[in-house]
């Protein structure tokens, strides 16, 4: 598919090595639709949204779901994959879930749902990413993350 090569391509010349096509049209829209790619190297920090649900559908590689308490413990680990790969395709995330994503294959492209309008507000993290402990903080959890598989 020449548009999934194409984001594949941007993720992995983008510093942050990922990329993100929203289908819809403004951020204010109350259907908010995105083609995701993120490469292995992508960490994403461990986040609750309070009022809204998200869903998840592999389109091409390998990632896991964790499911986390509200101190950061992971409580499920959902093992996610493209169709044929025997693991799930999809995966539902509550409103008022913590939760964060751990990509396994070097490049995953998932399809992301969850209502509009988008309102940073609604979302916390488990710490400030802009914190100068982010990287030891991240790489603690990486590894209680890795312990509970």
């Amino acid at each position: 598919e020449p548009m999934l090569e194409f984001l594949k391509q941007q993720a992995l010349r983008n510093p942050r090595q990922r990329c993100r096509l929203c289908l819809h049209s403004t951020p204010e829209d109350a259907l908010h639709e995105m083609i995701i790619v993120h490469t292995k190297d992508v960490f994403v920090p461990p986040h609750v949204h309070s009022a809204k649900a998200e869903s998840f559908s592999i389109i091409s590689g390998k990632a896991t779901l964790y499911l986390l308490n509200s101190s950061g413990q992971p409580t499920e680990a959902i093992s996610l994959g493209e169709p044929g790969s025997g693991r799930a395709l999809c995966a539902k995330i509550p409103a008022g879930q913590w939760h964060t994503q751990r990509f396994e294959s070097d490049v995953a492209v998932f399809y992301e749902v969850t209502s509009g309008p988008f309102t940073p507000q609604g979302t916390a993290t488990l710490w400030d990413a802009n914190s100068p402990d982010h990287e030891i903080m991240a790489a603690a959890f990486l590894k209680k993350l890795h312990a509970f598989r």
